[in-house]
């Protein structure tokens, strides 16, 4: 089971211009190793996001990130 330590992330509002960033943490409890992954809006011009993964995208047993 994956568990999130937030319910949902809100970002903050900011003028134009300014990047605005939220942080969550990604809990493994059970499985062995599993390989994260995502998608992103197909248009970033209108939706400018990205994500980092900063320890790494891949989960051990009782891993969390």
């Amino acid at each position: 089971m994956l568990t999130f330590d937030v319910d949902e992330i809100v970002m903050p509002v900011v003028p134009l211009g300014v990047t605005s960033k939220a942080t969550f943490r990604i809990n493994n409890q059970g499985y062995d190793n599993l390989e994260l992954g995502y998608s992103l809006p197909p248009d970033k011009t209108r939706v400018p996001i990205s994500i980092a993964f900063p320890e790494g995208t891949t989960l051990g047993m009782r891993c969390v990130l």
